[in-house]
């Protein structure tokens, strides 16, 4: 089984999250030697471009399965094509959706918010309350943006140190 990433940090968490080893695709792409009969999965398949994959096609011998893992409600490739969005809801292809979030509690508010937007819907937004977690929607004009932004990442406790806070 080969596990394969986009970004080093995605093959990173692939590593912590299996146990097994993880690559990026660049890198399996230049020194792995493919056994045929092996599994290859690919993980943020929302941001590969058509060149990518098919550089990744031509490299693994028939005979391999690929398990290709995205959303492509994700951000889309910098280069042309959206490989996964035209295979996801091909018939012809089988596939599974995955309707349980694991990565953020519902408490978070990210999933509800995240649907919303899938949906093309405005979120309903938590009320922001200095220093809270979660997902809100904090108005404020063009002029006061930076400063706005700025007491937030600090009320939250962001330091500039990490990226444990984002706004």
């Amino acid at each position: 089984i080969y596990q394969l990433a986009l970004a080093g940090l995605a093959a990173q968490r692939m590593t912590e999250a299996t146990g097994r080893d993880s690559r990026t695709i660049a890198a399996f792409l230049l020194d792995q030697e493919v056994v045929s009969s092996s599994v290859v999965v690919v993980d943020e398949m929302s941001m590969v471009d058509v060149i990518l994959m098919y550089r990744l096609l031509r490299h693994v011998p028939q005979g391999v399965r690929l398990v290709l893992v995205g959303d492509p409600s994700q951000l889309p490739p910098i280069g042309p094509g959206l490989v996964l969005h035209a295979l996801a809801g091909n018939t012809a292809i089988p596939q599974v959706e995955l309707t349980s979030v694991h990565r953020q509690t519902s408490a978070s508010g990210i999933p509800l918010v995240a649907d919303a937007i899938r949906k093309h819907a405005e979120p309903a937004w938590a009320q922001y309350a200095k220093g809270g977690a979660g997902v809100s929607f904090v108005e404020c004009d063009e002029r006061t943006l930076d400063a706005t932004v700025e007491r937030i990442y600090l009320e939250a406790g962001g330091t500039g140190a990490d990226s444990s806070v984002q706004i």
